[in-house]
């Protein structure tokens, strides 16, 4: 087997992404703790910093994802969307959830079982 020049050997020539760049001028990616659904509070997410290039910044990490587990305390039905008040014992937040143009029945039934 010849693992020089990559013919039949199964390693392969390829960057992470499938690209197949190799150059230095590839598009740089961000750090994988960046990229990551990191879970938090709702006071984390009402304190967070955001500087001046529209990154949030919690505990002075950059953040791109978030998730937080809590409880609804509230729905108001608009025309457009609905808004959600969620607390999670640190705090409490308004989620909006734009309203689909084609509900179902049981879509609609299933939303308003969540309160």
């Amino acid at each position: 087997m010849d693992y020089g020049n990559n013919t039949g050997s199964g390693y392969m020539n390829a960057s992470f992404d499938g690209s197949n760049k190799t150059s230095s001028t590839a598009t740089t990616r961000k750090p994988m703790g960046e990229q990551t659904l990191r879970p938090v509070t709702v006071k984390q997410i009402k304190t967070c910093a955001i500087p001046q290039d529209q990154t949030f910044r919690i505990d002075g990490a950059d953040v791109t994802q978030t998730t937080f587990i809590g409880v609804i305390r509230g729905i108001q039905e608009m025309q457009t969307n609905y808004v959600y008040t969620i607390e999670d014992g640190t705090g409490a937040i308004e989620v909006r959830k734009w309203v689909e143009t084609s509900e179902t029945p049981e879509e609609a039934e299933a939303r308003r079982a969540l309160m």
